[in-house]
């Protein structure tokens, strides 16, 4: 069964944001992969801006200094929350090797909309 073999682990709480915000560390001990899943709802002002960050284990098993995750080690765009083009949901696939990702939701002037990002971390191996 899928649900054996994925875990989701919020970073955007769902809720209206018009400040730049951090998301929830999440951990990928123990995963071999991980999805950002986006679901923006209403934009009502644009300048809003996702970005992906990682962060190596800082030796005690928290995350260290995050730094922007490369578009090398992203499948997919992340996606750009706007007024003609909100109420959508997107996915964005992380290749990268760190052990912590978040994201982070920028609002470079007078951004505002509903959104929420979840990142499904995944297990491989033989689906039963």
């Amino acid at each position: 069964m899928l649900d054996q073999h994925i875990s989701p682990a919020g970073t955007i709480e769902a809720a209206a944001y018009t400040v730049t915000t951090n998301g929830a560390d999440v951990d990928l001990a123990n995963f071999d992969a991980a999805t950002f899943v986006f679901d923006i709802g209403v934009i009502t002002a644009d300048d809003l801006v996702f970005t992906i960050e990682e962060a190596p284990d800082d030796g005690t098993g928290n995350p260290g200094a995050y730094t922007l995750v490369v578009a090398a080690d992203l499948d997919g765009v992340v996606p750009v929350p706007i007024t003609t083009a909100d109420q959508l949901q997107a996915q964005v696939g992380y290749l990268g090797n760190q052990r912590f990702v978040r994201c982070v939701v920028t609002d470079s002037g007078t951004g505002n909309g509903v959104l929420s990002v979840v990142v499904i971390r995944g297990k491989r191996g033989k689906l039963t």
